[in-house]
């Protein structure tokens, strides 16, 4: 089973809808629940999503370097534009790209 803490954050925004719930996430682990921000915009919450950006599906990279001693087979994402993917939804997005 594969969540990511944007699922823990719609429930906190949902069982405390007067405080701000944010969800600190990986690139590859929203891009596995993209739906899960859907219903973010489909049940108007108002979590905040941060998406750290580095290109890989973290998970995948530690079992694989537990497991497998360190092959990184497939771990690595294409870039993926997350500002327009929140906008086709009519979400506003803020970017911050550090170096």
């Amino acid at each position: 089973m594969w969540i990511t803490l944007l699922v823990y954050a719609i429930a906190t925004q949902i069982a405390y809808p007067n405080r701000q719930s944010i969800a600190f996430v990986g690139d590859g682990g929203f891009s596995m629940l993209m739906a899960e921000f859907v219903t973010c915009i489909k049940y108007p919450l108002s979590v905040k999503v941060v998406i750290v950006k580095n290109g890989t599906l973290g998970q995948i990279k530690w079992e694989q370097m537990m497991h497998l001693g360190n092959p990184e087979f497939g771990c690595f994402l294409q870039s993926i534009n997350f500002a327009a993917f929140a906008r086709e939804l009519v979400a506003e997005p803020i970017v911050q790209e550090l170096i």
